[in-house]
């Protein structure tokens, strides 16, 4: 037997062994895994107070009203399950809170009693039998996934949107008997359903009172938040695998359905607004016995956060990201940790960064966690478990100085299921997630806001409701979907600030791969021009915890004196308590904490006024008055001062270095392309040859923005090499026989092309060597313009569609391969925009020529215009004189970079250099435009 022979033997024995060694190791895990589960899962009888919360078993979700509860800082509850429903158990509170269940004749009793003697309820999707303390009637039908408006003229509705709100699950339909109707159940958006969906009512005369939701809200929110169960497991989106978004993504190909968060209401917070609403029902129902103070959602009564991100895939862009963010301590110094700009990096176990560097970075307040890969493939429990175990064994052994990993995103976001990674990942120390991911880019399309309907960081609940011990904070923002930037941020924080009643924490991922980010510079400068915190997702951890740790004792009125305990946890410096003014009192003379007086404030918050000062452990006593209140109140907006008028510096003239201008998104500075075809942007066919037909030609060589080629096939004069990307913009008739991609030099039916077969039918196709792959194009692509794109490699090709991965090909191919466009005879017209090719220089520099701006002006804060897109960056210079020839007089060029400051240099002309980053030879940034305030 021969060497190679043995060889062979040899591999075929150890993959194997690797093979039976691998499958036990899983099973393993599944069963390790499964007796530590119930560790993993939050069992919360609250710290007691008022506030009793009644919950069933551990598949109706009612417990995760206590999650609900939490995120609303309302921390002055008990729990119990029903079983331990006693008379004496309902003295013990002022109101309950039940979630929904079914419920005895002796616990209808109960309940009955208690409120009939001057107690307060509020249950969620009630038993028919307590609809007559309701003031209700059933009226035997259902509405499922449907909306609700709230009446927002009155108490408890005050503060809630008017807008119509999606519900997801079932409320049952009801006739008022006798009832004052909260909110009304609507069919869809525009089309009422004649039913409540909140309801409330003053019961017998002890001054009982019991109010409804028809729908269960705490199935809701969770649904809302995490997606459609109906839908775990499939690939809505066309993508090829399995991540978040299919959880809501609605038209899928063969399956078409509306999207499970309704497009039209992405800019509201739909789960938070619902849950707002049960807090300010609870909050109505005692307001004339007892009071429910809260807890602010963020430090320092902020009402945004962006917890910034970056991936990191061995490329170590984040040393140099995160020294730039440090560099703008200075200016914030005094403001706390959430006042200086923090981020987390998630890294490979083999990144380049060495364990002393991570941990300097980490002393200043910076995170560096795993960024685990699944390499690419779905995952089941116990394939999981072993892949968290192996890779946070290897990251430990690279950084054993750093903090073990609490926060963390995967690789390609990948979500096989509903919330088996979150369990994973809390069985590893992990405890929150921002895996929740809005992608892909043609589902984005340019929309911004919260694609989950919350803006609020909760712990996800398993399929049975159970709450698991791990947060979800659903990335918003990221540099994968084309969002532009500053637009995004600007909305989006327009979105956030609307409403000072209620708090956003949107996470963005600005990958960390390079030190430059266009996206990371423009949220920071917005971000801190609004006095938004930018905080690590660490930061954001501890936060929570701390809250949750937080808590009020039950509150003494005492005439006009308000008495009660705070327990203040150490983690949470900011930590602001709200405590809503009884009737009667309209003013407030004093706060005092064991006897020291402490600064308050007076600020009506959902439709009630409430004083506001900082938490601390302690007694603490309020002193109202009845005097009339001589402080005005009312509700306080974060305004931002409006921008001076911005000057665009149109991309134009002006030197290239390694750049060239494209007409991609109507115009755009990119890195020089191998291959550039772009007649609106000046590159013509100039390097293409005429294989049939003849090259296209424009009228008197007019700019045109389409090309069409008729009855030709063009090659391209120039190969490209593997490891290479093509890319570009077409509109396919639908004709048989149209192509576009990729065709061997040496044998030309060796190919990677886009193509229309003989029915019509558009395929991603590989062929080489009498092999041929072919994969159907989802939806239809005819008669628009899209994007097409071909990473290729020597084993793996990746097609890709208007941003989207349709195919993934694994064939060898390594000859040299030529562009080309193919429209033979009797196939009808193919529009081209533009194409080009890698490789990409990994940076560029473009010099404006001078501008004259008409007048010597201060100038002041700048603007990037460009999408975030992964692994590339941009960055601008300035410099300004007031002679038309830089000199000595001109102000040396300034770089404005993350830290958003204006630029204070004066002149009437002007010059700015664009430099353009890339890790990847295969992808060139694109800046749109750059624009610059005119101060005076």
């Amino acid at each position: 037997m021969g060497p190679d022979v043995l060889r062979r033997v040899y591999r075929r024995t150890r993959g194997a062994a690797s093979r039976l060694v691998g499958r036990a190791d899983r099973r393993l895990s599944v069963a390790r895994h499964q007796r530590m589960r119930p560790n993993l899962l939050v069992r919360d009888d609250g710290p007691g107070g008022p506030l009793l919360v009644i919950v069933g078993d551990d598949d109706d979700f009612s417990r995760y009203l206590v999650e609900i509860l939490r995120a609303e800082g309302l921390n002055c509850f008990a729990v119990i399950p029903l079983a331990q429903l006693s008379a004496e158990r309902l003295q013990a509170h002022e109101v309950v809170l039940l979630g929904r269940m079914s419920l005895s004749p002796r616990d209808v009793d109960l309940l009955t009693d208690w409120v009939e003697r001057g107690g307060r309820l509020l249950a969620m999707r009630p038993d028919h039998a307590l609809a007559p303390l309701l003031g209700m009637e059933p009226v035997g039908r259902t509405l499922d996934e449907g909306y609700l408006r709230v009446d927002t003229t009155r108490s408890p509705g005050s503060a809630i949107t008017d807008r119509v709100m999606q519900f997801h699950g079932t409320a049952d339909g009801h006739r008022v008997v006798d009832a004052s109707v909260v909110a009304e159940l609507f069919i869809d958006a525009d089309s009422p359903a004649g039913w409540p969906a909140v309801v409330t009512r003053v019961v017998g005369e002890a001054g009982g009172r019991a109010a409804a939701f028809t729908y269960d809200l705490a199935r809701s929110v969770v649904q809302t938040r995490q997606g459609n169960p109906a839908w775990v497991g499939q690939n809505r989106d066309g993508d090829l695998l399995n991540r978040s978004d299919d959880l809501f993504y609605g038209a899928a190909e063969g399956d078409v359905q509306r999207d499970w968060v309704d497009p039209g209401l992405l800019d509201v917070p739909q789960a938070d607004e619902q849950q707002r609403l049960m807090a300010n029902v609870l909050a109505h129902l005692c307001a004339d016995r007892t009071t429910l103070p809260r807890f602010w959602y963020l430090p320092e009564r902020h009402v945004a956060a962006i917890v910034m991100t970056g991936d990191d895939h061995a490329l170590n862009g984040t040393t140099e990201r995160f020294r730039d963010y440090q560099a703008l301590d200075d200016a914030v110094a005094d403001r706390g940790d959430w006042g200086r700009v923090r981020a987390t990096s998630y890294v490979y176990a083999h990144s380049p960064m060495t364990d002393a560097e991570a941990l300097a970075l980490e002393q200043q307040g910076f995170e560096i966690s795993l960024h685990l890969t699944t390499k690419g493939t779905e995952y089941d429990l116990g394939s999981l478990s072993r892949t968290y175990r192996k890779q946070l064994k290897l990251f430990r052994g690279r950084y054993p100085s750093l903090h073990p990993p609490s926060t963390h995103r995967t690789h390609c976001v990948v979500w096989s299921d509903w919330s088996t990674q979150a369990e994973v990942e809390r069985a590893n120390g992990i405890r929150l997630d921002t895996n929740y991911y809005f992608y892909p880019a043609p589902w984005v399309a340019g929309r911004i806001g919260l694609f989950t309907g919350s803006g609020l960081p909760m712990r996800f609940a398993s399929l049975r409701g159970e709450i698991i011990d791990c947060y979800q904070a659903a990335t918003q923002l990221n540099d994968e979907t084309g969002q532009v930037y500053p637009e995004t941020i600007e909305v989006a924080l327009d979105q956030a600030l609307h409403d000072v009643g209620r708090a956003t924490v949107l996470t963005a991922n600005m990958h960390t791969d390079l030190g430059a980010s266009s996206g990371s510079d423009a949220i920071v400068a917005e971000a801190r021009r609004r006095g938004v915190p930018v905080i690590s997702a660490r930061q954001l951890l501890t936060w929570l915890d701390g809250r949750s740790a937080s808590s009020f004792g039950p509150v003494e009125r005492d005439g006009h004196a308000l008495r009660f305990a705070v327990t203040a946890s150490d983690d949470v410096p900011g930590l602001t308590a709200l405590v809503p003014l009884p009737p009667g009192c309209t003013d407030v003379r004093s706060v005092t904490c064991e006897g020291a007086v402490i600064p308050f404030e007076i600020e009506e918050l959902w439709g009630v006024i409430h004083v506001v000062f900082p938490a601390r452990s302690g007694r603490h006593e309020i002193l109202c008055s009845e005097e009339p209140n001589t402080t005005e109140v009312g509700e306080q907006r974060h305004v931002v001062a409006g921008k001076p008028a911005l000057v665009d510096l149109h991309l134009g003239a002006g030197s290239h270095d390694g750049t060239a201008l494209s007409s991609v998104r109507g115009g755009a500075l990119v890195l020089s392309p191998g291959i550039l075809l772009d007649p609106a942007a000046g590159a013509g066919f100039a390097g293409w040859h005429a294989v049939a037909g003849g090259l296209p030609v424009t009228d008197d060589g007019r700019t045109v923005e389409v090309v069409e080629v008729v009855e030709a096939v063009l090659r391209s004069s120039t190969t490209i090499t593997v490891g290479s990307s093509f890319e570009a913009e077409v509109r396919f008739s639908g004709s048989p026989g149209q192509y576009l991609g990729l065709v061997g030099e040496v044998d030309p039916e060796t190919s990677i092309t886009f193509l229309v077969d003989d029915r019509g039918c558009l395929s991603a196709v590989n062929a080489v060597g009498g092999s041929r792959l072919v994969t159907p194009v989802p939806g239809s692509r005819y008669g628009e313009p899209h994007r097409f794109r071909v990473d290729w490699d020597a084993g793996l090709t990746l097609f890709a569609v208007d941003g989207r991965t349709i195919a993934e090909h694994r064939i060898p191919l390594r000859e040299p391969l030529r562009p080309v466009i193919g429209a033979p005879r009797g196939s009808g017209a193919l529009g081209v925009s533009w194409i080009r090719t890698s490789d990409f220089p990994l940076s560029g520099t473009f010099t404006s020529r001078v501008i004259d701006l008409g007048a010597s002006s201060t100038w002041g804060h700048t603007t990037l215009r460009s999408p975030a897109l992964t692994m590339t960056g941009a960055r601008a210079a300035f410099r300004a004189g007031d002679v038309e020839l830089p000199d000595p007089s001109w102000s040396d060029w300034i770089r404005p970079g993350a830290s958003g400051a204006p630029l204070g240099i004066r002149g009437r002309y002007l010059q700015y250099q664009v430099t353009l980053l890339t890790a990847s030879p295969r992808w060139t940034p694109e800046v749109l435009g750059v624009s610059i305030e005119r101060l005076s």
